[in-house]
């Protein structure tokens, strides 16, 4: 798979987590902050849980599509970073422009995005199955969240 489409993969995933993830956040908008005029997303540990689920839901969704290109762990490797460049060139980009305190340096947020892109690509080759993917799906985003609760 060229690694042209893996980046763009990765930006088209990233883009769907994030119109996901404002839906979810103008919903969990704290109600005594819309009171005083400020609307503020109180990031607890559960919101964090979510927020990682959506993102790595969105990987799972293009990865699903793709795994049957990809035949050797060069292809995997490579298909992996390029797509987790992308997620995470998009996330640091909307995070900037919107403003938002970004506690994690790029490095830490393309190791995650990397990482788990990486262990999801090896685990979707090796067993493609509903309960493997769910079982997928659960560690990842315990993974995900596990680094967002450690910021």
């Amino acid at each position: 798979m060229p690694y042209l489409i893996a980046l763009i993969f990765g930006l088209m995933a990233a883009f769907g987590a994030l119109l996901v993830e404002l839906l979810y956040t103008s919903f969990t908008v704290s109600t005594a902050s819309l009171a005083e005029g400020a609307q503020i997303f109180t990031p607890t540990l559960f919101n964090l849980f979510v927020l990682a689920g959506i993102e790595e839901l969105s990987k799972i969704i293009f990865f699903l599509r793709s795994t049957r290109f990809i035949k050797t762990p060069y292809q995997i490797f490579s298909f992996a970073l390029c797509f987790g460049i992308g997620f995470t060139s998009l996330e640091y980009f909307a995070a900037s422009s919107l403003d938002l305190p970004m506690s994690a340096s790029i490095f830490g947020i393309l190791a995650i995005h990397i990482m788990s892109s990486l262990l999801m690509v090896f685990l979707l080759k090796s067993h493609s199955d509903k309960r493997q993917i769910l079982i997928t799906l659960i560690l990842l985003t315990l993974l995900h969240f596990g680094y967002n609760a450690s910021l």
